[in-house]
């Protein structure tokens, strides 16, 4: 099972992450948040380091708490939109994650459980299938964020933030790397209200390395023919509720 069946993110080019295939509907890197790239635990997982404590407090708070979400990402390809909106409840001990996909206009699967920090149960059109995954955590996890300003409005702080990303690693190509830019925001009380990151130049980044990869183009070719950010426009909102309060999530016996 690949991982654009394990994640449902649509967006386009085709890469290997491990043994792992990644094909013409999703593309990430291991460790952003779309991709796992990560099997610890809650208890050991390393959330994103700002050197700011309110920050790094309130990222840390999805690392150990339960919670809900909603996350929503909208992919630009010319014309043409795709819009994904999912909802999904995080349990952290032990791990269980539920997820269902709400909107979607091109999606495998339509609901997931994420469990025991490598099992995952996916509903498709052919009903329920188990298979192996990796947990997946947010983009940013960690990483270091730069952090690039700071925003007060009535009780909620904003962070912009930044990070790059060693695209080329995955690829064994030298110094190709993609800055990934986030927006933080918190309440008075420290609590994280919402992510929002921009994958387009990840996605441009990565199209030019699948394009050396798979296709044999030199750098400059590649690079050419993947255009700019704006050609790859991609950005994902994960919204945080019920931080803190207990959930409770049934797998299915199947």
């Amino acid at each position: 099972m690949n991982e654009s069946v394990l994640r449902g993110v649509h967006r386009s080019a085709c890469k290997l992450i491990g043994v792992m295939a990644i094909c013409t509907m999703t593309i990430a890197v291991a460790g952003c948040g779309a991709l796992p790239g990560s099997s610890s635990t809650p208890s050991d997982a390393v959330a994103a380091s700002s050197g700011d404590s309110t920050l790094d407090s309130a990222v840390r708070q999805i690392y150990t708490k339960d919670y809900t979400y909603t996350k929503t990402s909208v992919s630009s390809y010319g014309e043409e939109t795709v819009t994904v909106v999912s909802q999904g409840v995080v349990s952290q001990s032990p791990y269980r994650e539920h997820v269902k996909v709400m909107s979607s206009s091109s999606q495998i699967w339509d609901e997931a459980y994420f469990y025991d920090n490598g099992s995952a149960l996916l509903h498709t059109e052919s009903g329920w299938q188990k298979t192996r995954s990796n947990r997946s955590y947010p983009y940013g996890h960690n990483r270091k964020l730069d952090v690039t300003g700071t925003d007060t409005n009535g009780d909620v702080r904003t962070y912009s933030t930044r990070y790059t990303e060693n695209v080329g690693k995955g690829y064994g190509i030298d110094d190709l790397t993609a800055t990934l830019t986030q927006t933080y925001r918190i309440d008075a009380d420290g609590n994280l209200l919402s992510i929002e990151t921009d994958l387009s130049d990840l996605n441009r980044v990565t199209a030019i390395a699948n394009a050396m990869s798979a296709n044999g183009e030199d750098r400059a070719e590649a690079e050419s023919n993947a255009g700019t950010a704006e050609d790859h426009a991609s950005k994902e909102t994960l919204e945080i509720h019920d931080l803190g309060v207990t959930q409770s999530i049934e797998i299915p016996k199947v």
